[in-house]
């Protein structure tokens, strides 16, 4: 997947039909425009394939975020090679704590991996009274 920061080339001072301004974004993988509406996006599809975001920023944080599943899916992967419950729920829920994953995500993955919703829960519940 090709992604890159859109430019905006144009930015259009009046409104446009339904009150929002516009501005026109070019791809800098392939060179298409498209107007759209200024505040109304953060990434955009082109034919070309490429995702178009709007700033350095989104798209860094969307990076962050795909690393982040990534380093929780490989947890629960290596369960037994990482020393199972006390050595995976502590990096799990830290990524939860530090707000960097839900624990919906964290669940979603780990039913990938055999491990039950209530389980995850309640283990949530025991790491969150031995932090007292």
């Amino acid at each position: 997947m090709i992604r890159v920061v859109g430019k905006i080339t144009h930015k259009r001072p009046q409104a446009s039909c339904n009150g929002s301004h516009t501005c026109q974004v070019e791809c800098p993988y392939c060179g298409r425009t498209g107007q759209y509406t200024f505040g109304g996006w953060s990434v955009l599809g082109c034919r070309c394939g490429a995702e178009v975001y709007r700033s350095k920023a989104s798209l860094a944080a969307v990076v962050r975020k795909e690393r982040t599943l990534e380093l929780v899916e490989q947890c629960f992967a290596n369960w037994d090679q990482l020393g199972g419950k006390w050595v995976v729920y502590p990096i799990v829920f830290g990524l939860l704590d530090e707000r960097k994953i839900t624990l919906t995500e964290i669940s979603t993955i780990a039913q990938r991996h055999n491990i039950s919703d209530g389980t995850l829960r309640s283990r949530r519940a025991y790491f969150l009274e031995l932090a007292k």
